[in-house]
């Protein structure tokens, strides 16, 4: 079964931790990056041995020191935040959600509110100033609102009113998007009518209190969009809207101020083409988009005088998709070491190319090696690691 595994930086010191569910069973899913967290240098995750459908465990990294911390939860939990001295999480049953909290002790782990009405999944759960926050649909409505909680009864509540997303969330148009911790507030984008004098979509700030919740800047008007990503750079924020009908990407600044919010691209293609996530390189950032002849490339954008520099082409041609889908449809690029990255770009029925570049159109370089591996690369002490399926090897 999947059981929970270490590497180290020393050839061939790869071992398993513990088999927490003997046999072929799984102790841990597949969101096992999601279903764990970090408090005081332990390593908190959630795992079912076969006596529940899952439980809390922690680890110290050593088999020994991988213990069951919680037996009574008897629940598959998705997400671990760890926020101030808790690590935090949501159980729900039904059309109700609990809110959780745990100190790192059996006896420390309690929880904090019971019984509220919620229509789908939660949306997000993250953190602001050592406050849980998370985000979910409300039940009856087609909107979502934003919630915090400090790890008390009463300091658990909603923290927005309802707000509807721009069409970018996985979960659909009741999602927001784009959250991110920046000068000890989190952001995000929402799209509303009537909240906060917001007609259109907009980014939107917290300390994680009601009363300082608060719009920063309308963007655009309330037009759905098909993918989305932000990212810090230099003390300042960078989101993305790309729309594929109208084959436009734009980005936005923002230093968390109306006036300091501003457009600083706007391209549409002349004909469908690929975009990705954020990623940044000292004072520029890292996307692909549309070059001249319409096709797919990696492009550099300089930061302090916005010019362009178009530095590979990916792909000549891109035929539109049926359906957008955020993990088929979408280049992705990831930071190997200084100066140098990785780019996956979907390739004909599914298929991947891989590439590395160290931002010359010369050290841009297609390896057949890494074609046809997952995107979501992991990088650890200037290498990355993935995995890849072979004929000859499995």
């Amino acid at each position: 079964g999947r059981e929970i595994w270490v590497s180290t930086d020393k050839p061939n010191e790869v071992y398993l931790l513990k088999d927490i569910y003997p046999g072929t069973n799984n102790s841990v899913n597949y969101t096992f990056k999601n279903a764990s967290a970090i408090l005081n240098n332990v390593l908190y995750f959630v795992a079912n041995d076969g006596l529940s459908e899952g439980e809390i465990w922690k680890t110290d990294g050593t088999p020994e020191g991988t213990v069951k911390l919680t037996s009574f939860l008897n629940s598959n939990v998705l997400k671990l935040t760890s926020a101030g001295n808790y690590i935090y999480f949501l159980i729900q049953s039904g059309y109700l959600l609990q809110v959780w909290k745990s100190d790192g002790t059996a006896s420390g782990t309690e929880m904090v509110k019971n019984d509220i009405p919620i229509w789908n999944n939660p949306s997000y759960q993250g953190k602001c100033n050592d406050i849980f926050i998370f985000t979910f649909q409300a039940y009856g409505s087609n909107n979502a609102k934003v919630w915090r909680s400090d790890g008390s009864e009463s300091g658990t509540f909603p923290i927005t009113v309802e707000l509807n997303g721009n069409g970018a969330a996985p979960v659909g148009t009741s999602g927001l998007t784009q959250y991110i911790q920046f000068n000890n507030e989190l952001y995000f984008v929402a799209r509303s009518f009537s909240a906060y004098g917001l007609n259109g979509v907009g980014i939107l700030k917290t300390d994680g209190t009601f009363e300082n919740t608060s719009l920063v800047k309308t963007l655009a008007d309330g037009h759905l969009v098909d993918y989305v990503d932000v990212i810090e750079n230099n003390n300042k924020l960078y989101f993305s809207f790309f729309t594929v009908d109208q084959k436009s990407l734009t980005i936005w600044e923002c230093n968390g101020t109306e006036s300091g919010t501003k457009i600083i691209f706007d391209e549409s293609g002349s004909r469908y083409y690929m975009t990705s996530n954020l990623a940044k390189n000292q004072n520029s950032l890292l996307f692909c988009g549309a070059n001249q002849t319409g096709g797919t490339s990696l492009i550099e954008l300089n930061l302090e005088n916005l010019t362009k520099n178009t530095i590979k082409e990916l792909a000549d041609t891109t035929e539109i998709p049926f359906i957008f889908h955020f993990g088929n449809n979408l280049c992705n690029i990831q930071q190997i070491s200084d100066g140098k990255f990785f780019i996956s770009s979907p390739f004909e029925n599914y298929y991947r190319k891989g590439w590395v570049s160290s931002l010359t159109e010369a050290t841009t370089i297609n390896l057949s090696e890494m074609n046809n591996i997952s995107p979501d690369v992991f990088s650890f002490n200037n290498s990355i690691y993935f995995e890849k399926y072979t004929d000859s090897i499995g």
